[in-house]
C-alpha cells in the first residue's frame, strides 16, 4: 500500500523541467545515449501487463533501427502471448512505404492545417518508445516510485521524457 502525495501549486506550474531537469539540446543524440549507453541500457526488465522482457537498448533498436538482420524481437508472454510485434521502419526512399517518417509527414500536414507546430522525428520516436515496454520505466521515474524505478540505475531519461511530453502535447 502507498499514500498519494500531491504537490503544491509551485510544483504544478513548474512543469516538467522543474520536475526532471532540462533536456539536452542535441535531442536525438541524447535520446540514443539514454537508451544505449547508460548503466541500465543492457539490463533486462519485464512489463507486468504484457510479460515482455527486454532492455532499453533493444527497444531503441526496435524503434530506430528495426531493419537489422537476424534480430529476434522480444514477444509478449501474456495477453497476446507469442504474438510478434510489428516493426515500423524509420525511413525509406519510397513515399508509399509505411515508415515512421511517412506517418509523421501525414501528421504534420494535419497539424499545419490547424496552424500548429510540426512534430519532430525525435518526438515521434519518443512517442513510439513510450507506447512500448519502456512506459514502465518512464512512468515510475515520473512518479518517483514503482518496481521499475530501481532498475533505471540512475538513468533519468530526461531528454526522452521531454520528447514524449512534447509528442503528447502536439498529438
Amino acid at each position: 500500500a502507498f499514500t498519494f502525495k500531491y504537490g503544491d501549486m509551485a510544483s504544478f506550474y513548474g512543469g516538467l523541467e522543474a520536475k526532471i531537469g532540462t533536456p539536452d539540446n542535441k535531442i536525438l543524440e541524447a535520446m540514443r545515449r539514454e537508451h544505449t549507453a547508460e548503466a541500465d541500457s543492457r539490463e533486462y526488465f519485464t512489463t507486468s501487463n504484457y510479460g515482455l522482457t527486454t532492455t532499453p537498448a533493444t527497444e531503441w533498436a526496435f524503434v530506430v533501427e528495426p531493419s537489422q538482420q537476424g534480430v529476434v524481437w522480444p514477444v509478449e508472454t501474456r495477453i497476446n502471448a507469442g504474438c510478434a510485434r510489428v516493426t515500423l521502419p524509420l525511413r525509406s526512399f519510397s513515399p508509399d512505404e509505411d515508415t515512421l517518417e511517412n506517418r509523421l509527414q501525414k501528421v504534420n500536414s494535419r497539424l499545419a492545417t490547424l496552424g500548429q507546430t510540426s512534430m519532430l522525428i525525435e518526438e515521434a520516436i519518443g512517442g513510439r518508445l513510450y507506447t512500448g515496454p519502456l512506459f514502465v520505466k518512464f512512468n515510475d521515474l515520473l512518479r518517483g516510485f514503482g518496481p521499475a524505478l530501481k532498475g533505471c540505475l540512475g538513468n533519468r531519461y530526461v531528454t526522452t521524457t521531454h520528447a514524449v511530453n512534447s509528442c503528447i502535447v502536439k498529438a
